[in-house]
């Protein structure tokens, strides 16, 4: 049984859409402003001229291979892509959202550097729609998708709100406004203000000389294992022998309630030890040992996640290009902190709180999949036929096809001169032979195809020159697009 509906067909790539390719343009000679310029990944320029048209769909061919963007208006896609143009009356939003579903990074076969080869886009297989359908089907998916699209950027506000939530946690739990029902206010006698270096048994970081190195052993850490505010030694890229780990002094090797922080580039992050599994760290982290008797290990933690510790870094932290805590300077950060007891309570309602918001992030990361699920199940049911209706008096898409072959044969049906031939004609034209057929032509304003009738000469060599003509320094060569014909336009103003 057929998996798309009878009016439809399928057929491949090649037999439908030309993939022409991108041109060479430089960022130093873009003009700035104009037209936009396409690379494999969007949008990186703007240029007086175009390359292309009208609408246009750009296909990554290398770099962001597969990648598929749209431009509503003429543009110039760069040599990183292909581009089409030509949809023989067919929505272009249609073939957008045909090759997003056609996933053609996949087809990369490339090892070095990624790349996309027409001959196996050409001929992967598609589902032709009749031209009314197709339409359905692109004004359908617009409107589902920008749905998707609204949904995405809501919930991509729940991390925000989530980190500002925990933020605003610890600090309310380090000021005594979290335990405000109990009297606590942190600026009273119940609270003192103390350096690290007192109520910590030690402040160090790690061994100023490279390690010895060695493909098993003790994990080897740096501050990516502990960006996210939590300890990962799966993160370890490298390890140090034992014999070495033995040899590091007690106050650099790990151990459970102990808390990381980071001084030396990303600096300001801490994470607690949770684990008992030997490792040790590069000197752009710090180790603090807690004295357990003054302060509770995560009271310790949270304290050193406040903006009032990011602030107290910065103003001791030196360096230009790359920022470093000294020691001397992370063991006179100041801290508030009230009785022992105290901190425990402050501690379990952190936590409570904590819980509560890491249940909602679950929930959110459960709904983010759920979303980033809805457009490749929305293509895949579109390109299925299962999106809209099939009207009852829709062209079948047999005879689209046969349209499409008609005049894409009588396009390659056009007179080729012999190598001969091309080889003498291209040898006559010139920017000035150019120039002077231009000057003759009837109106100032004229499409690539009327000049082209004008000119015995090969397609391509008129194209290099109307390009070159364009990007002299004072251009008397202009192109427009022109807004009633909804096509570009060349303009002639000779000074």
């Amino acid at each position: 049984m057929s998996q798309y509906p009878s009016s439809w067909m399928e057929v491949t790539l090649g037999e439908i859409l030309e993939f022409n390719y991108g041109k060479s343009l430089p960022n130093r000679i873009r003009s700035g402003t104009g037209f936009p310029v396409y690379g494999s990944n969007g949008v990186i320029g703007h240029h007086h001229s175009a390359l292309t048209d009208g609408e246009t769909l750009i296909i990554g061919r290398k770099g962001s291979v597969g990648e598929v963007h749209i431009s509503p208006t003429p543009c110039f896609p760069i040599d990183t892509t292909y581009y089409v143009d030509q949809f023989h009356d067919m929505p272009a939003r249609y073939w957008l959202y045909q090759l997003k579903n056609l996933r053609l990074n996949q087809l990369n076969k490339s090892t070095a550097i990624p790349g996309l080869n027409r001959e196996d886009a050409y001929s992967t297989k598609v589902t032709l729609a009749p031209l009314n359908e197709q339409k359905r089907i692109a004004d359908k998916l617009d409107a589902l998708l920008t749905r998707v699209d609204t949904c995405r950027e809501k919930l991509n506000r729940i991390s925000l709100l989530l980190k500002r939530f925990r933020q605003a946690v610890i600090n309310a739990a380090i000021s005594g406004q979290l335990t405000e029902d109990l009297g606590d206010v942190s600026l009273s006698s119940q609270w003192q203000r103390v350096s690290l270096s007192e109520i910590c048994l030690s402040i160090t970081d790690g061994d100023h000389q490279a390690p010895p190195q060695t493909k098993h052993g003790i994990p080897f850490i740096t501050i990516s294992a502990i960006n996210d505010g939590r300890l990962r030694i799966d993160k370890a890229t490298r390890f140090v022998p034992s014999v070495y780990f033995e040899q590091i002094s007690a106050s650099r090797k790990p151990e459970m309630g102990d808390i990381l922080f980071s001084v030396t580039g990303s600096i300001g992050i801490s994470a607690p030890v949770d684990t008992s599994e030997p490792f040790t760290f590069q000197r752009h982290i710090a180790i603090l040992k807690p004295d357990l008797s003054r302060i509770s290990s995560n009271f310790l933690l949270y304290s050193l996640g406040t903006e009032d510790i990011k602030r107290q870094a910065l103003s001791v932290a030196t360096g230009t290009a790359q920022l470093t805590i000294p020691l001397s300077g992370l063991k006179a950060l100041m801290i508030n902190i009230p009785a022992r007891e105290k901190q425990d309570e402050i501690v379990s309602r952190v936590e409570a709180l904590f819980t509560y918001a890491d249940r909602l992030e679950s929930r959110y990361k459960a709904a983010c999949t759920q979303v980033e699920r809805l457009t490749p199940a929305l293509l895949a049911k579109a390109f299925r036929g299962e999106l809209v209706s099939q009207g009852t008096n829709d062209e079948p898409a047999s005879v689209l096809l046969e349209r499409i072959r008609t005049q894409r044969a009588a396009k390659s049906a056009q007179p080729k001169r012999s190598q001969a031939s091309r080889k003498s004609t291209m040898t006559k034209m010139t920017k000035e032979s150019v120039k002077e057929v231009i000057r003759q032509l009837p109106k100032e304003r004229f499409s690539f195809d009327e000049l082209y009738e004008k000119i015995p000469g090969e397609y391509n060599s008129l194209k290099d020159i109307l390009f070159d003509l364009l990007n002299e320094t004072e251009p008397i060569l202009m192109q427009v697009f022109d807004q009633q014909e909804r096509a570009m336009r060349f303009c002639w103003e000779e000074k």
